[in-house]
């Protein structure tokens, strides 16, 4: 080989070396970009889980990651770690490896509660490798970034922007709580659904539930259905398994639609068609308005407050009130208790009468007194006027606390009384005298108006008056088993 072709093999092998220095150098660069955009998505995403956090923040910036480390990390300044305490400080003075960068967050908030969006826009300082701008290494640090990749800090997808100035070489990141670009749901409440939320039906009941929900919100003037939106019922159902509170209307109705169902307002109760049946008690604590109230077991008892009522047997333990009270089998007869009363037949126990007392009497019809007592008892003799008969039908009257036989009739404005005693046969002994009394009452005048002897001369009847009334006497001597009687007639005062 001469010395002209070892200069130029030189000249050619040391070209390859410094082309493979290059190569090898660039693929240093473009790994460290890899990585740097893999801690830009990490950062961001942190970003948005403070964000979530932090709806309304005050507008302010933040220099570097120590902002969103935990207190525990050292300089960190959060109570919530949203970064690992390894995580680069990305400040000046201790920059991110790749491209030497430096990261400022500025905080800003729009709207007004529950309406607020808060977003948090990051800007990174040049991308610098051995004193270059480096724009060509920014952008594949900010397509990394955007492509949430698997190998991250936080192996998730991210609703986050990254852009990369080609000039400046400079990256812009955004980060905020507007969900309505996201392709899943959003833990701080600022998704916008695109489309509906179905659950496997394969999974077990317990996988397929909402719990911890306060609310189901539907747009004003929009139904919320629960339960199969085409209407059929078969098959499907609701439990309820807590308290229940409805503040609005509630319309439960059957299959054939609202007209045959039950409605539920405010205090009031609507059943459309058919009825309304409790195997128990129904209890009101206000008034029950309806036109008649039927007996489930035959409804031919019935109560219709506006016209007649049937009932087999009623017990009131209170008043029942009424201006009249017909018997259902004859309204010819009733209780008027303002006005006349009939009635075929009436058993009272004590009956007063303030005014007076007619009797209209047919054929075969009569006035009967059913107590039964014997001239001359005081038993049952009060108060004085008490009416009753004897054994043989005759009036007796209570006078005196004892009763007598009793003949009465208005004369001259005053009555006329007939009083009698009597000693029956066979009551005087032979030779021994036996007297007896009737006390006749406070009377004006009493005068005995006949007597009767079975024996001669063996009976003596006398009238006489003392401070408390008059009094009709006999006295019997002689004949035993004889009989005697004497009769009296008094004017009352």
């Amino acid at each position: 080989m001469t010395l002209l072709e070892l200069c130029f093999f030189l000249i050619i092998a040391s070209g390859m070396t410094l082309l493979g220095f290059q190569n090898s150098s660039n693929d240093r660069d473009q790994n460290q970009a890899r990585t740097t955009g893999q801690q830009l998505f990490a950062y961001n995403n942190a970003v948005r889980a403070w964000v979530s956090d932090n709806i309304g923040a005050a507008a302010s910036v933040k220099t570097g990651s120590a902002w969103l480390k935990s207190t525990s990390c050292t300089g960190g300044l959060s109570s919530v770690g949203y970064l690992p305490c390894s995580f680069p400080d990305a400040t000046t003075a201790k920059p991110l490896p790749g491209g030497k960068l430096a990261l400022t967050s500025t905080v800003n908030t729009t709207g007004t509660a529950p309406n607020q969006q808060t977003v948090v826009t990051t800007t990174t300082s040049a991308y610098i490798v051995f004193g270059k701008t480096r724009s060509d290494l920014s952008g594949l640090a900010a397509i990394i970034a955007a492509a949430g990749s698997k190998k991250s800090i936080y192996p998730a997808g991210s609703d986050t922007s990254f852009n990369s100035n080609q000039s400046t070489a400079m990256i812009t990141m955004t980060a905020g709580n507007s969900g309505s670009t996201d392709s899943w749901l959003r833990t701080d409440g600022s998704n916008l659904q695109n489309g509906a939320i179905r659950f496997n039906t394969a999974l077990a009941a317990g996988q397929r539930e909402l719990q911890n929900v306060s609310r189901v919100q539907n747009i004003a003037a929009n139904a919320l259905t629960l339960g199969n939106a085409g209407g059929g019922a078969a098959g499907y159902s609701i439990i309820v398994d807590a308290n229940e509170t409805v503040t609005g209307n509630q319309v439960v109705q059957n299959v054939q639609g609202k007209a045959n169902g039950v409605t539920l307002t405010r205090g009031n109760i609507v059943v459309a068609a058919g009825g309304m049946e409790t195997p128990s008690q129904l209890v009101a604590g206000g008034a029950i308005y309806t036109p008649i109230m039927r007996d489930k077991d035959n409804t031919g008892y019935y109560i219709d407050p506006n016209n007649t009522s049937v009932m087999n047997v009623g017990n009131n333990s209170l008043n029942t009130v009424a201006p009249i009270f017909y018997d259902r089998d004859n309204t010819s007869y009733y209780v008027d208790p303002a006005g006349t009363t009939a009635m075929y037949s009436a058993v009272i126990a004590n009956m007063n009468v303030d005014g007076n007392w007619t009797t209209n009497l047919h054929a075969d019809t009569y006035n009967q007194l059913n107590f039964t007592t014997a001239v001359g008892t005081s038993t049952w003799c009060s108060p004085r006027g008490a009416f009753a008969r004897d054994t043989a039908g005759h009036l007796v009257a209570c006078t005196a606390s004892v009763f007598g036989d009793l003949w009465q009739r208005p004369i001259l404005g005053h009555n006329v009384g007939v009083y009698s005693v009597s000693i029956p046969a066979g009551t005087p002994s032979a030779g021994i005298g036996t007297q007896k009394s009737v006390p006749l009452g406070a009377q004006q005048i009493c005068v005995l108006t006949g007597s009767y002897q079975s024996h001669f001369n063996e009976s003596h009847c006398q009238v006489h008056p003392d401070l408390s009334g008059w009094y009709l006497d006999i006295q019997v001597n002689g004949t035993a088993g004889a009989n005697f009687w004497c009769e009296a007639m008094c004017l009352a005062n």
